[in-house]
């Protein structure tokens, strides 16, 4: 490997999400089949990222949540661990809720509504957030089950606030236009 090809790769990241396989998984990494890689995340000497997403199920919903996904996931700077952005793509809403931090990877909690029913999706990022290489928790080390558990202890938290946006869209409704702005204004 050239000197060039080594400095892409340290400046490039990669973004895959769980299979459902992980969840009957024993062993962390014991299967690559229970991770798909979906895009890279490269940073320049000016530490602009470009998103590059891997076009898998020809379906455009799908290719266009992902590419959504990994532009988050490129400006997030993971101090803020319940971010609550949504995702639309035509057919498809989802909801980043969670951030999950390791030492050589990020985890990202989703929920992905379409016509065909509700997902729950975990999107790991493996680039290490602090200078020093170390070892620790890579993304094939996280298992199924563990991301379970997170969305489990989560389910409250969520619920609760997707209540909060229920009563946002309640004010929404109520101010349609501004069209009687003037009686409306002020005490």
């Amino acid at each position: 490997m050239n000197n060039e090809d080594n400095e892409n790769n340290e400046n490039s990241s990669r973004v895959f999400i769980m299979n459902n396989s992980s969840l009957n998984s024993s062993t962390p990494g014991s299967n690559e089949k229970n991770y798909t890689f979906i895009g890279s995340i490269k940073k320049n000497q000016q530490n602009l990222k470009t998103v590059n997403i891997i076009k898998k199920d020809n379906n455009q919903d799908i290719d266009y949540f992902n590419e959504q996904v990994l532009d988050f996931i490129s400006k997030n700077d993971s101090i803020n661990c319940e971010p609550q952005h949504f995702i639309f793509s035509n057919s498809l809403i989802g909801l980043i809720f969670k951030v999950l931090k390791w030492r050589r990877c990020t985890g990202y909690l989703v929920i992905q509504k379409s016509d065909y029913g509700t997902r729950f999706l975990c999107y790991l990022h493996d680039e290490i957030k602090h200078n020093a290489q170390c070892f620790g928790t890579s993304y094939y080390n996280v298992m199924g089950s563990e991301i379970k558990k997170y969305f489990d202890e989560s389910y409250p938290l969520l619920l609760n606030n997707l209540k909060k946006a229920h009563n946002i869209l309640k004010i929404e409704d109520s101010i349609q236009s501004f069209s009687n702005f003037d009686n409306l204004f002020g005490l």
